[in-house]
C-alpha cells in the first residue's frame, strides 16, 4: 500500500513526528520532506549531504548531519541555527533542558563521544 502521496523520494535516513502528526523525513540527498496528512507538503534543505537525526521537540526541529552541524528550523522549516560539532552526528535528544548529542569519533577506533551542545 502506498503510505503517502508526493514526489519520488532519495533513499531516507531518518524520521520524525511533531505534535500534530506531521512527518518529517531526512534524506540522503541533504532535504528534510515535509508530510501532513499522508499528503507531500514541501521539502527544504537541511544539510550538505545525508541526513542522519532528526527529533521534535517543544522547541521545533533538530536535525544532524553528515556535515557535521547539528540546525534548529523555525516554524516554517528554515534554518534558524546552525552549531558545528566535533564529527559526525549519531543521536540527539534532550536531557535536562539541554541538547544531549551522541557522536562517532574521527578516530581509526570509532569511539563514541557525548556532548552538550547548549541550552534549548
Amino acid at each position: 500500500s502506498v503510505l503517502a502521496t508526493g514526489p519520488e523520494l532519495p533513499t531516507l535516513t531518518s524520521i520524525t513526528f511533531d505534535n500534530q502528526d506531521n512527518c518529517y523525513a531526512g534524506g540522503i540527498d541533504g532535504k528534510i520532506y515535509i508530510y501532513r496528512n499522508r499528503s507531500f507538503v514541501k521539502s527544504v534543505e537541511g544539510h550538505q549531504g545525508p541526513i542522519h537525526i532528526l527529533i521534535w521537540t517543544e522547541e521545533g526541529l533538530l536535525s544532524g548531519g553528515q556535515d557535521k552541524n547539528v540546525n534548529k528550523y523555525d516554524k516554517d522549516c528554515a534554518i534558524e541555527s546552525s552549531v558545528p560539532v566535533p564529527s559526525i552526528p549519531r543521536a540527539l535528544d534532550m536531557l535536562n533542558n539541554q541538547i544531549c548529542l551522541l557522536y562517532t569519533s574521527d578516530a581509526a577506533d570509532e569511539s563514541l563521544g557525548v556532548i552538550l551542545c547548549g541550552r534549548r
